[in-house]
């Protein structure tokens, strides 16, 4: 007979599931975040809401039981955080791959969630 932890857990699967759907959404934005970084000159403000969001991603997707996310949200935060310290770009393509991983871990992570 199912109980209290099986309806637990069988909420925290759908939950799960919701995240996962929602996981290139988030993506998509945090490129429209970080996509201003490249277009001109350092912002401050930019990066800032860039690192802000792919932080969140981080701490969000380890929450929800995407460890490799995370990991790689993890390196897209460090070196958004070494542009903040450093107070300009590093190099496009560094960020263009993190970007990359992302977009596809999460297409994956979506794609078998779906229905």
């Amino acid at each position: 007979m199912p109980g209290p932890a099986d309806a637990v857990q069988a909420q925290l699967a759908k939950l799960r599931t919701k995240y996962s759907l929602a996981l290139p959404e988030k993506i998509a934005a945090i490129e429209a975040a970080v996509a201003p970084l490249f277009a001109g000159p350092w912002e401050e403000s930019v990066c800032s809401t860039a690192y802000r969001q792919v932080h969140s991603l981080a701490g969000s997707s380890g929450t929800y039981g995407f460890p490799e996310i995370s990991s790689v949200a993890r390196a897209a935060e460090a070196t958004l955080k070494q542009c903040l310290d450093a107070r300009r770009l590093l190099p496009k393509s560094e960020v263009d791959v993190l970007m990359a991983k992302l977009r596809e871990m999460a297409a994956d992570a979506a794609s078998r969630s779906s229905p």
